[in-house]
């Protein structure tokens, strides 16, 4: 998957003494780069797209550049780039004996939840589902849940074009009304152009996490249809992927029927949390839009970012030929048009973080207190699954891509400790209820026992008056 990254920049401290006074535009032609005219790049981008998107059956030039009726984040665009994902891998139908298989999972799994949560039992619909009914289950939630991060980069554009009209005030009312005319065409292609871009990159991602996931909700994510956000929907159900199963079985000396269990347990707890907190979406939704609120773009350090991309691209034999469509690829994957990340956001990424390793960390605890005597596997099934998700997982891939967000291994660790101690210096229903008030911070998870005694109320509240 090729990175659109929309984190903080590298550090290109010496790229703003570079910009010179050179004319020329920047191209593979041997001119000089560093006079680089992002207007002209931006309408031989538009002209170039709308050339080679008939041979895509996704890049439709009207989505692309802002038209369609599509909004922020084209849905159709995430849609299809992920189905060709998942047809070039092949999406095999679900059998009678694939379904059935699936329901034991789910039973014994319900089974053993019972006793390791206070949260009740959400059966399944359909117990097996293929990749490519994954994709049709959770589209929606995918959109809704990064629709504010497009709202943000798109307003973030807007926002730019003002900015830029404002500061020709001062001049005289011919140059202000030249400049709205090649502002305004400019915004709509930057806007589209970003929101097809995001599309695209989260087409990748999801395709490619259908032919990984096990479940439904392997991504710890709330993205299928729920309570929080569909009035008129049952609420989210549990399904595994026995296609994606027995993939990952196919080398490991464990029985089918353990595997299957191990994941049946991870995929019914994560339902349960969900649907028996519903807050959980709109939650993570609010990071997000934290983090797409915070966006600001900043011209000149696009300017100075798209003369350093030229630069590099040239020391590494890459030229930059506007008429060959994978040098924009390149260019973009080298840093082209990121927004620097505010104090903002970055607080919002704390937030997003520490509510992914609690979900994660709570998983855990509750499927091993449910299972770790009656699953021989447990602990190595458990293993294998850290290890997958540190060196190859697609929403790791996806959160570093959008946000440049990594969820740590130890800040995972460190919320299942959180939910362990929770659960036996107190009790199991201490642990579940904290769902239900606030969340603790990153550095509260160190002490558990501390932040649940200053969220409690006590009994004699005599000394407080």
């Amino acid at each position: 998957m090729s990175p659109f990254g929309f984190g903080p920049p590298e550090d290109n401290s010496n790229s703003g003494n570079n910009s010179g006074n050179n004319s020329g535009n920047s191209s593979g032609n041997g001119e000089n780069p560093e006079n680089f005219d992002l207007n002209e790049m931006m309408r031989q981008m538009q002209s170039e797209f709308q050339k080679i998107a008939p041979q895509f059956g996704f890049m439709n030039p009207a989505t692309l550049f802002g038209g369609g009726g599509q909004g922020a984040l084209p849905k159709e665009v995430i849609r299809e780039v992920a189905k060709s994902f998942i047809q070039a891998n092949g999406s095999q139908p679900i059998g009678a004996n694939d379904q059935a298989k699936c329901e034991e999972a789910f039973s014994i799994a319900n089974t053993w939840l019972d006793q390791a949560t206070l949260f009740p039992m959400v059966t399944p619909d359909h117990a097996a589902i293929s990749p490519l009914d994954w994709l049709n289950t959770t589209i929606e939630g995918w959109h809704s849940t990064f629709e504010p991060l497009a709202i943000g980069l798109t307003d973030a554009v807007s926002k730019l074009v003002e900015e830029a009209t404002a500061a020709m005030q001062g001049e005289s009312s011919e140059t202000a009304e030249l400049a709205k005319a090649q502002l305004g065409p400019m915004s709509q292609v930057l806007r589209g152009f970003i929101g097809s871009m995001l599309a695209t990159q989260m087409g990748q991602t999801i395709g490619a996490l259908a032919s990984a996931s096990k479940g439904a909700h392997d991504a710890a994510l709330p993205i299928t249809a729920s309570r929080a956000n569909t009035a008129n929907h049952a609420g989210a159900k549990p399904s595994l992927l026995p296609q994606v199963l027995r993939k990952f079985g196919a080398d490991l000396e464990i029985p089918e029927t353990e595997i299957a269990i191990f994941f049946a347990l991870r995929e019914v707890a994560m339902v349960r949390l969900f649907e028996s907190n519903p807050w959980l979406v709109a939650y993570l939704k609010a990071a997000i839009a934290e983090y797409g609120k915070g966006i600001h773009i900043d011209l000149d350090a696009i300017q100075r970012q798209a003369e350093e991309t030229m630069r590099n691209m040239e020391d590494a034999g890459q030229d930059f030929n506007p008429q060959n469509p994978e040098s924009f690829t390149i260019a973009l994957n080298n840093g082209l048009f990121t927004p620097e990340e505010s104090p903002q956001q970055a607080a919002a990424l704390e937030k997003l973080e520490t509510a992914l390793a609690l979900i994660d960390g709570w998983v855990e605890e509750v499927i091993t207190l449910a299972a770790e005597n009656r699953l021989p596997s447990l602990a190595a099934l458990s293993e294998l699954l850290r290890r997958e998700r540190v060196s190859n997982s697609p929403i790791q891939q996806l959160f570093k891509a959008l946000f440049n967000l990594e969820v740590s291994p130890k800040r995972i660790r460190e919320a299942t400790f959180f939910w362990h101690e929770i659960r036996t210096k107190r009790d199991l229903e201490n642990r579940d209820r904290i769902w239900a008030g606030i969340l603790p911070t990153d550095k509260e998870l160190l002490d558990p026992i501390g932040f649940l005694s200053s969220t409690e109320i006590p009994d004699d509240l005599s000394g407080l008056i």
